[in-house]
Formats: structure tokens, sequence, C-alpha cells
């Protein structure tokens, strides 16, 4: 299983835009289950740096992966 773990700017837009952004830290969980951490759809890799962007509920979500774990760098709305 994947450990996920949020950058305190990730953190803070999920808060201070709380509660327009109640679906997304709970769909962003969802990746925890998932064999290789990549979300079924929406998920633009980005260079070498195993960095990604993940479109989805209307905000694109920067994540890295490194070992079993997941790093939400950063959250924009589209």
């Amino acid at each position: 299983m994947w450990v996920i773990e949020y950058s305190e700017e990730a953190k803070d837009y999920l808060l201070d835009n709380y509660p327009y952004t109640f679906d997304l830290p709970i769909r962003i969980e969802t990746l925890k289950h998932e064999p290789d951490a990549i979300p079924p759809e929406g998920l633009t890799p980005v260079g070498e740096d195993d960095l990604s962007f993940w479109f989805v509920l209307e905000h694109v979500v920067v994540l890295s992966r490194h070992d079993n774990q997941i790093v939400v760098e950063a959250i924009k709305p589209l």
C-alpha cells in the first residue's frame, strides 16, 4: 500500500477552500489502493522526475511518487 503525504501548500489549499474541496482528498486517498499509484484516468506524466499532473474533480493535482510514497505537491483549480 502507498503512503500519501501533502505539502504545506496542498494542505492550505484544501483547508482554505473547504467545503468546495470536500471530495478532493477523498478521491486522492483512493490512490493508496492502486497497485502502481496511478489513477484510472486523467494522469499526465511530466518530465523524468516521477512528477505527474492529475486532472480530477475540476482541479489539477501535482503528484510525485517515490518508493511507496505519493506526495501531493500542489493543487490548483482548473
